[in-house]
């Protein structure tokens, strides 16, 4: 928590948030700057820092790169699909039936297509958008995601953040036991985790992120 012996600028990240009782002047009598280690500001009330007059600043493109690869990886992963593959490998499903190759079907019966003969759809068209567009040359909420999957519309379907995190099969639709058998992959909010990142954001505070 914030005390009146911080300095004027406060360095903040998503699992830190900086609420109105944080943010009271009197509280955080100094304060006149918050940098935010992320792309978005949800962790900070806004409003309290407009009514005081405390600047407030992110950093859009730190992981634009490292979440623009990860949107690819989950786009091959869920497209294939890898994981359900390597599952039914492990699971020895290979060796009972012989082959998998009714597993990569997708909801119309045909094989996967190759990238060239897709069309790839970017919701949202910020840094990591513009990324996906120069690499590659929404949002859906969970439950209609989950539709979409079980009357087959779409082939498969992958997601990195989650409605409430930290998220599990208690809090999650996507994580829970009736998406088990669907083409579905769910990582952590860990998409923007690169070496590239932590450097674009030492730079961006001055090195002073670890």
């Amino acid at each position: 928590m914030l005390d009146a012996g911080l300095p004027t600028a406060q360095t903040v990240n998503e699992g830190h948030p900086l609420r109105a009782d944080v943010l009271d002047a009197a509280i955080s009598p100094r304060l006149k700057t918050v940098s935010v280690v992320a792309s978005s500001t949800d962790s900070v009330d806004l409003d309290v820092c407009r009514a005081r007059g405390i600047a407030v600043s992110n950093t859009p493109h730190a992981s634009a790169r490292a979440v623009a690869e990860h949107t690819f990886a989950l786009y091959f992963d869920a497209r294939r699909p890898i994981t359900l593959s390597h599952n039914l490998a492990r699971a020895g499903k290979w060796l009972e039936s012989g082959s998998v190759i009714g597993v990569l079907h997708g909801p119309d019966g045909k094989k996967p297509r190759t990238c060239h003969s897709e069309t790839l759809g970017i919701v949202g068209y910020g840094a990591v958008g513009k990324t996906i567009k120069s690499d590659a040359q929404g949002h859906i909420n969970d439950r209609a995601l989950i539709k979409t999957l079980q009357t087959k519309k779409i082939a498969g379907a992958a997601v990195d953040v989650h409605p409430k995190e930290p998220a599990g099969p208690e809090n999650s639709l996507v994580l829970g036991p009736e998406t088990a058998e669907l083409n579905l992959i769910a990582t952590p909010h860990s998409a923007w985790i690169a070496e590239d990142t932590i450097w674009n954001y030492q730079r961006a505070f001055g090195g002073e992120y670890q």
